[in-house]
C-alpha cells in the first residue's frame, strides 16, 4: 500500500519472478493528502487518516468509505 498527496491511497501486488508493482486498487474519497493508513487483514478494513481532516473507514474489498470521522 501507498498513500500520496493526490489524496489516495493505492493498493499494489508483488508477483512473479520480476517482483513487478502491479495495482490493483485506488481508493479516492480524501480531499486532502493521506498521511497514515492502517489495514487490518482479520477484518479486511483500511483506516486512513489525512491532511483534509478526517479519517475515513474503508471496507477494502468493495473500496468504499464505511464511516467518516472529522478530527481537529
Amino acid at each position: 500500500m501507498s498513500s500520496s498527496v493526490d489524496s489516495t491511497l493505492k493498493i499494489w501486488d508483488i508477483s512473479g519472478k520480476e517482483s513487478k508493482f502491479n495495482l490493483v486498487q485506488t481508493l479516492v474519497g480524501h480531499s486532502g493528502t493521506v498521511v497514515n493508513f492502517k489495514y487490518l487483514a482479520e477484518t479486511d478494513y483500511l483506516f486512513t487518516l489525512s491532511t483534509d481532516r478526517t479519517l475515513k473507514i474503508w471496507k477494502q474489498d468493495e473500496a468504499k468509505v464505511l464511516l467518516h470521522y472529522p478530527w481537529f
